[in-house]
């Protein structure tokens, strides 16, 4: 999150970005080698040889990343496009929020 949020300030092939990219990659790579050793896993990547748990894995990452991208972007356009002050783009968030 802090490499995207941060590309207006610093542009994508910024080399403090690409460090961020890469340290999350090399994270991620240790953190499913760690997973796949321990003997209780936060999430045994066994599951993921079901199709149904896939799926369902999937359809989650894709609501995942929906709401973030949601309750990031609209305040956003709220306050730009709109015209709304940042205390009212944030009441108009409420619906999705609750939801």
């Amino acid at each position: 999150m802090l490499a995207t949020s941060s590309i207006d300030d610093y542009g994508v092939t910024s080399t403090r970005i690409l460090a961020l990219l890469a340290t999350t990659a090399v994270f991620t790579v240790l953190f499913g080698i760690q997973e796949r050793r321990a003997s209780e896993p936060v999430f045994p990547v066994r599951l993921l040889r079901d199709r149904t748990v896939a799926g369902v894995d999937a359809l989650s990452f894709c609501v995942g990343v929906g709401m973030l991208g949601g309750t990031t972007y609209l305040p956003v356009f709220l306050q730009t496009v709109l015209g709304q002050s940042a205390t009212n783009s944030g009441l108009l968030l409420l619906p999705l929020v609750g939801g």
